[in-house]
């Protein structure tokens, strides 16, 4: 019985010794941008933490552990136990926003700021920013405005076009029509139609959204989200197809629509 008493007490303090020796620590999951990665998940040992709408996190750190792994959609790291976990993979593209990094096509409409780029309704305008970016992800928050509920207004982001217009992968967003993602292949009528999937809800009016396009190798991942959400994975869409597109610029086309982008941002994969 008394070796029983002493074992369950040295148990005991053995178990305080754990808890004790665990560090509590606010953190931080930051884009390559240095902008908060949402929701971004933060591994320590066998536990899970998940970070807010800001990327804060509070953890639960044992003493001996020196490395965590933080997760944000598609990307993954490890890195060192720190109060600022930002993700390693090269900016491509962020703030601050010059229009003389871009060709405009149609009329210039387009007004900047660092980190902002906003254009008013009316006509048809492309922002192509001309780079042979392979296995990237592109990041953006927009709002659209459409007082007229014309069919054929649109915010449209591109990824791996070769040059401005309707080429590369695509995603077109309404707030009369359901948004969709296609492959275009020189014009806005030339398409497969099996390459175009539409899917919802449908953006409202002057809302805040997050895209976040990943593009790997012959797989596009496309997620979105109303910013006082969660992200939705709205499509995946894998190129086996002879004319698949594996590199190029990025592009903004604001089809008659007016639009107001932040935190735009081209990261490596």
């Amino acid at each position: 019985m008394k070796n029983r008493f002493w074992f369950c007490t040295v148990l005991v303090f053995a178990l305080l010794a754990v808890a004790i020796s665990a560090e509590t620590l606010q953190a931080v999951v930051r884009l390559p941008d240095n902008n908060p990665a949402p929701f971004a998940t933060v591994t320590v040992g066998d536990k899970v933490f998940e970070a807010d709408a800001e990327g804060r996190v509070t953890l639960e750190v044992p003493a001996d552990v020196k490395t965590v792994k933080i997760t944000w959609l598609e990307l993954t790291a490890e890195l060192p136990v720190s109060a600022n976990l930002k993700f390693k993979n090269r900016l491509l593209y962020g703030p601050p926003y010059i229009k003389e990094d871009f060709v405009v096509t149609g009329p210039d409409v387009w007004e900047f700021t660092d980190d902002q780029i906003s254009a008013p309704l009316g006509s048809e305008t492309m922002l192509f920013y001309e780079d042979a970016f392979d296995n990237m992800v592109l990041r953006a928050k927009y709002s659209i405005t459409n007082p007229e509920k014309a069919q054929w207004y649109y915010l449209r982001f591109f990824i791996r076009l070769y040059d401005p217009g309707f080429w590369g992968y695509s995603v077109n967003m309404s707030v009369v029509n359901d948004p969709y993602f296609v492959r275009y292949d020189g014009n806005w009528d030339q398409y497969v139609a099996a390459n175009m999937t539409f899917f919802g809800p449908k953006p409202a009016e002057g809302k805040e959204y997050e895209l976040v396009m990943f593009a790997k190798d012959e797989t596009i991942t496309v997620y979105h989200r109303d910013v006082a959400g969660k992200y939705t994975k709205v499509h995946q869409f894998v190129d086996n197809s002879p004319e698949a597109y594996f590199d190029g610029g990025f592009a903004i086309m604001k089809s008659y629509s007016g639009a107001t982008i932040r935190e735009l941002g081209i990261f490596a994969y």
